[in-house]
C-alpha cells in the first residue's frame, strides 16, 4: 500500500497525485465533520414534554346574588319605585337572616335609578321625546362559607318570599384554598411529565437525564366532567365540587 502511495505521490505521476490528495482529504474532512457533528447532537439532544395532575376539590365559600328591581310609570315613578325597592330589601333581609346568615355575611348596595322613555319611530327608547317612568334597582349579596344553605336558598327564594319582585338570583362557589394545593399539584405535575419523557425516551432506545428547562402553565378550575380549558386558565363557579389541573412544561437531557 504504502509503495502504492509512493509511485502515485512519485513527481512522475504529476496529475494522478493530487486527484489522491484532493480525494484523501474529503474523506478525513468527512470523518472529522461527522464525529463532530455527532457529540453536539448528543449534546444537546433533549425531549420536550407537558406534565399534567389532577385534583377533586370541594368549594368552601358560596356567594349568593339577589337582584331587586321595580319599575313605576308616571311622574312619581322615582320616589314610589325607590320605596318599593326599599320595602323589598326590608323582606329578603328578613328571610336571609331567618335563613342562618349573619349581618357580617350580607352586603346590601345602593338603590339605583334608571328612566324609563318613549319609543321613537324605530322602537328604540328615546329620552328626549319623554320619560314616562322610572327603574329603582338594589343588588344584595351574601358571601358565606356555609355552601348547603347558598345552594339551598338559591334554589327556593324566589317561592318564599312574597310580595317582592326579584329579577334574579346567581350562586356562585367558590374555592379559596388554590394557593395550599398549588406546591403540590406542581410537583405530581412535573413527576408525570418525567414519566411521560422516561415512556418516549425507552422507546428510541434512551434514558432521560436532568431537567433542562421547567415553566409552570395555568390553573384550570372546572367542572368534574368539563374539558374546558382556556389559555388564561378557567375558573368554574356553577358547581360545589371542582376539578382543579396543574400543568408543566418541562425539557429533559437525553442519555
Amino acid at each position: 500500500m504504502k509503495e502504492y502511495l509512493k509511485n502515485l505521490l512519485d513527481t512522475k505521476n504529476n496529475f494522478v497525485a493530487p486527484a489522491v490528495i484532493i480525494g484523501l482529504s474529503v474523506i478525513v474532512f468527512a470523518l472529522v465533520l461527522q464525529m463532530t457533528a455527532g457529540k453536539i447532537a448528543n449534546k444537546d439532544q433533549s425531549i420536550a414534554v407537558t406534565g399534567s395532575f389532577e385534583k377533586m376539590v370541594k368549594s368552601d365559600a358560596g356567594k349568593l346574588t339577589i337582584n331587586l328591581q321595580e319599575k313605576v310609570m308616571g311622574d312619581i315613578g322615582g320616589s314610589l319605585a325607590s320605596k318599593r325597592v326599599t320595602d323589598s330589601q326590608v323582606k329578603v333581609l328578613a328571610y336571609l337572616k331567618k335563613s342562618g346568615f349573619t349581618d357580617a355575611e350580607i352586603e346590601t348596595g345602593n338603590i339605583s335609578m334608571s328612566p324609563i322613555c318613549e319609543l321613537n319611530n324605530q322602537g328604540y327608547e328615546n329620552c328626549s321625546i319623554g320619560v314616562k317612568g322610572q327603574t329603582g334597582s338594589q343588588t344584595i349579596i351574601v358571601n358565606s362559607k356555609n355552601i348547603d344553605l347558598v345552594k339551598d336558598l338559591s334554589g327556593k327564594i324566589y317561592s318564599e318570599i312574597y310580595g317582592v319582585n326579584i329579577q334574579n338570583v346567581t350562586a356562585e362557589y367558590l374555592f379559596n384554598g388554590l394557593k395550599d394545593v398549588r406546591v403540590e399539584m406542581l410537583t405530581e405535575a412535573t413527576k408525570n411529565a418525567k414519566e411521560r419523557a422516561e415512556a418516549v425516551a425507552k422507546a428510541g432506545g434512551a434514558s432521560v437525564g436532568s431537567i433542562s428547562s421547567l415553566s409552570s402553565g395555568v390553573f384550570q378550575v372546572t367542572a368534574p366532567n368539563s374539558v374546558n380549558v382556556d389559555d388564561y386558565g378557567t375558573y368554574d363557579t356553577s358547581t360545589v365540587d371542582k376539578k382543579v389541573t396543574a400543568t408543566v412544561k418541562a425539557n429533559f437531557s437525553i442519555k
